[in-house]
């Protein structure tokens, strides 16, 4: 473009040219782009934002010819002089409220027609002039002949709020010349309900009408309206005010750098709203100093002098009018920023947002915006901001702007926060049920997870946990006696049910949670709520919440006899307690045993196998199905011989129930079957009694439904070590005793150890030098030992004879040669000689003295029989050391690996039959064989073919012997 294009027309023409252009933005750009050619012209910008004495050159006079680029600001509201040339672009930035995404848009539209002649009149004000349009003639055409009315296209809150103060009727009633869109209006009375100003029905509230009387938008009336109530009017009044002029701060394109460094005194970098109350708070002390300082002062600090007296009038204005609203607040001190920031929330909630990413904020509605530039805010990125406005140009931007915490938010839209609840849980430890709640404002989670009264939620559903978990499960456990009856009357059923084996009894825990709600208030829902009732009811009602056996039952019980199902076994003479249980899959399904660890080895074996009697019917028909095939073909069907088998059994628990088995399935069968087949029949594992051992503090230790295996995991260290720490009825337990100067020995006695009463067996035992007295677990015990102590008691009363026969072959060179050579000590003497007492003093029955006379007795019958006795004992001794003799020759000829199985065979036997102490401990049954099979092992080792079955024969009586368990029945051996 030249200038000599702008020198005249046909008609000689001249003047200045008016561009239309849609925004700033564009009028910056062609600005540049003009400069950029050198065009002989001066280049001004005029648009809303202009600083006001960048404003006015457009009016000032001038001698260059000049351009002027305008907005429609210069379409009807300006006269610019000396225009006699418009260009027009035909577009304008129209200011539309969207209704769907609640915030004000600003694009850029087609002007009306009405719109492009108002512009085509801007050059011909002073004379004739010319319009270029910059589009088609068609495009003119098809434009509406008008501008949309701004009622159509602006939020219409306001318009609904004045209606309903000034009570004309309804908006959709009333006779507009341009009646506004139904979603403009919906979108209004939402606001309003947002803002709290009208209710569910759309009738204005008494909020409503304080903010209606407010001459302000009404999301600012709504923050005047809280900040009466909060204490914060001052405050309030500065940033409303400021929100309703136009900004007064000012930024000259060529001294923007220095405009933004004047402004930044001001920032705040966390909240533009203090920013403005710093701004006013600055412009108080030159606004005091009058007009001249006030203009002096914005001129320094790029203020608009006119917008910020505007301000000022304003606030004043409107601190008249909101006077009431602060009544009682008066005196107040100054309201921190949290409190300023809550009230400003009141007006400001769809301008919420929440950081997503790359500075990009998830606002009210699922809206994505930014920070606009020039705000401190807009480097820092808060997680939670609320913006005052939110204006689309290119993008949505958001406006004065401030970091806000979303507890603050929650507060200040309690009325529109959605709450949404999780799974309820039990806290035991409080006695109150809680949700896990979720606060959510226009699709915003404000808060998640945070735990609150289930009874604010739901109190039926709070009210039925808490009956649940706090009075049929007990968690937590209160001491209320209504609750341990009703426990005791569950246990007892759920023991008939399981005794019975069945699971169509019991009702579940709904029965009785029904009957507890049923006569607990509903507004109790917790520990503490209840126990404050029940201490007043109960006095009144005690048995009130007592549940009858039928509330536990969903049919009736059958009758069950309770010797049938026994709550304890017998035990000398301690009661034990039985449980029982029905469940297939638990390792104590059935009945089990609670036995201590002293009373272990007193259990009877045999009364175990009967089980219980209520159970012994399917015991027994377990038992007969477990026999053989040929067996049970004979007695088939199992239950009916079942049936005849329990009639033909002795009263419960006497005798082996498989021997009783063994012997009926042989009468009836025809075939023999012996008790260890039916004890080795697989039973179910409720068929067998559970024996659960516990140690004195009531601590499991073993549980096994094998008696011998927990005896043999449990064994005492020491034979006596369960008496360690009991107290016997009688003193027995002595050391060092030489002779019977005790009271009669009785074959049992009473020990009692704790709570537990002991069956012990007092035995006396032999020591060498002297005997003990000692408490033995099992009679067979003290049997044994107290025959080896009767003789040793026997020798010390016959000391003479004793020493007599131990000396007489103590000094038999014979004898010791002998000894010598088999390798055996000194000691054999003396046990010929202890020998030789217990034959005479004892005899061959083997009857054992329970009283001192009886013991006297026997000591005066053999006094004169020991020394003969030791001779006898002598002879069979020294033949066996003989035939020892033969052996060891024999294995000296034998030392052959062929013969090193036979070797260590024999060495093996000969430890077995010549043990430490073999003289005295060998019975009288296996004494007088002795000989016989020593010497049997030297002809074995002289037939080597029969050496292995030899060795073998002879270790089979080996092991009789030792077992001390009668008299030989080994057959004669044949060389």
């Amino acid at each position: 473009m030249h200038s000599k294009n702008w020198s005249g027309d046909a008609r000689g023409l001249r003047g200045d040219a008016l561009v239309f252009l849609p925004g700033e933005k564009q009028i910056l750009e062609t600005r540049d782009l003009l400069v950029r050619s050198r065009v002989d012209w001066d280049v001004l910008p005029l648009y809303g934002r202009l600083t006001g004495p960048d404003q006015d050159k457009v009016f000032a006079g001038h001698t260059r010819r000049r351009v002027v680029l305008a907005t429609n600001v210069a379409e009807t509201s300006l006269t610019i002089p000396g225009v006699r040339f418009v260009i027009d672009a035909g577009l304008a930035r129209v200011s539309r409220y969207s209704p769907r995404a609640k915030f004000q848009r600003l694009p850029i539209e087609p002007v009306s027609q009405a719109s492009a002649d108002q512009r085509r009149g801007r050059c011909g004000r002073e004379g004739e002039g010319i319009c270029l349009r910059l589009y088609a003639e068609d495009d003119y055409q098809a434009r509406p002949r008008y501008t949309e009315p701004e009622l159509l296209r602006t939020n219409l809150a306001s318009l609904i709020l004045q209606m309903a103060a000034l009570a004309l009727g309804s908006p959709q009633e009333f006779p507009f010349l341009d009646a506004p869109d139904a979603r403009l209006l919906n979108d209004g009375y939402r606001l309003l309900q947002e803002l709290g100003a009208v209710d569910g029905e759309r009738r204005i509230t008494r909020l409503g009408r304080q903010m209606a009387a407010l001459p302000v938008d009404p999301r600012l009336a709504r923050v005047l309206v809280e900040a009466g109530r909060t204490g914060c009017m001052s405050e309030a009044l500065t940033i409303v005010s400021f929100l309703s002029i136009q900004d007064p701060r000012e930024r000259p394109a060529d001294k923007a750098a220095a405009a933004d460094e004047k402004h930044a005194l001001f920032a705040d970098e966390r909240s533009d709203f203090v920013g403005v109350l710093n701004l006013w708070r600055a412009s108080r002390e030159p606004a005091a100093g009058g007009n001249r300082v006030l203009r002096h002062w914005c001129r320094e600090h790029f203020l608009s002098f006119l917008r910020m007296r505007e301000w000022g009038d304003l606030r004043e204005q409107l601190e008249d009018i909101s006077r009431p609203l602060a009544q009682g607040n008066g005196d107040r001190p100054a309201a921190g920023t949290a409190v300023l920031h809550q009230t400003l929330l009141t007006g400001f909630l769809g301008g919420i947002g929440v950081l997503d990413q790359a500075r990009t904020y998830l606002g009210a509605r699922d809206t994505r915006f930014v920070i606009a530039p020039g705000t401190p805010l807009a480097r820092r990125s808060p997680h939670w901001i609320v913006a005052a406005s939110l204006v689309e140009t290119h993008r949505l931007y958001a406006r004065m702007v401030a970091q806000v915490q979303p507890s603050w938010i929650e507060s200040a839209g309690a009325h529109l926060v959605k709450r949404s609840y999780g799974d309820a849980e039990w806290d035991a430890q409080r006695g109150m049920a809680f949700a896990r709640e979720t606060v959510s404002l226009y699709g915003r989670v404000l808060s998640s997870g945070r735990r609150v009264s289930f009874a604010s939620v739901d109190p039926a559903a709070a009210q039925r946990m808490f009956v649940e978990e706090a009075l049929v499960r007990r968690q937590p456990s209160m001491p209320f006696a209504f609750l341990e009856r009703n426990t005791a009357t569950r246990a007892r059923l759920e023991r008939v049910e399981s005794c019975l084996r069945r699971r169509d009894l019991l009702a579940g825990e709904d029965a009785l949670v029904r009957f507890y709600l049923e006569r607990i208030p509903p507004a109790i829902a917790s520990t503490r709520a209840f126990e404050s009732w029940w201490r007043k009811e109960e006095r009144a009602k005690p048995h009130m919440l007592d549940a009858a056996e039928p509330v536990f039952l969903v049919q009736d019980l059958p009758e069950v006899r309770a010797r049938d199902y026994p709550s304890t076994i017998d035990v000398h003479g301690n009661d034990l307690q039985l449980h029982y249980r029905f469940d297939a899959t638990a390792p104590d399904d059935g009945v089990t045993l609670d036995v201590p660890v002293p009373l272990l080895r007193a259990l009877d074996a045999q009364r175990l196998e009967w089980l219980i009697p209520g159970w012994l019917r399917e015991k027994l028909i377990a038992l007969l199905r477990g026999l053989p095939k040929e067996v049970r073909r004979e007695i088939v069907p199992i239950p009916d011989a079942a049936e005849r088998l329990l009639a033909v059994l002795p009263p419960f628990g006497t005798g082996s129930l498989s021997a009783h088995v063994a012997a009926f399935a042989t009468q009836e069968a025809g075939i023999r079957v012996e008790p260890a087949q039916v004890a080795a029949v697989a039973l179910p594992p409720w068929l067998s009694v559970n024996v659960r051992v516990l140690d004195g503090a009531g601590r499991l230790l073993k549980a096994s439904r094998d008696l011998a295996v927990l005896r043999d995991e449990l064994r005492s260290p020491s034979a006596g070590s369960t008496f360690a720490e009991a107290a016997p009825d009688f003193a027995w337990e002595r050391v060092g005793v030489r002779q019977w100067d005790f009271a009669s020995w009785p074959v049992e006695t009473i020990v009692r150890s704790g709570r537990l009463q002991l069956r012990a067996y007092p035995g006396i035992q032999d020591e060498g030098a002297s005997v003990r007295l000692h408490l033995f677990m099992t009679e067979g015990g003290a049997r044994r030992a107290s025959r080896a102590g009767i003789v040793r008691l026997a020798a010390l009363a016959l000391p003479q004879q004793h020493e007599l026969a131990r000396r007489q072959w103590a000094s038999d060179r014979e004898f010791t040669l002998l000894l010598a050579a088999a390798g055996f000590g000194k000691e054999l003497p003396g046990e010929i000689a202890d020998r030789a007492v217990a034959d005479a003093v004892l005899g061959q029955t083997g009857e054992l003295p329970r009283t001192r006379v009886q013991f006297e007795a026997l000591v005066e019958r053999g006094r004169a029989d020991v020394v003969d006795r030791a001779g006898e004992t002598a002879r069979i001794a020294k033949a066996v050391l003989l035939a020892l003799k033969d052996v060891r020759a024999q294995m000296g000829q034998s030392n052959g690996a062929p013969f090193a199985p036979v070797r260590s065979s024999v060495i093996a036997q000969l430890t077995e039959l010549l043990a430490p102490g073999w003289v005295r401990d060998t019975p009288d049954g296996w004494w007088t064989q002795l000989p016989k099979y020593v010497r049997a092992i030297a002809r074995r080792m002289e037939a080597r073919a029969e050496t292995s079955s030899g060795i073998a024969s002879c270790s089979h009586r080996s092991s009789r012997m030792r077992s001390r368990s009668g008299a030989c029945d080994c057959p004669r051996t044949s060389t």
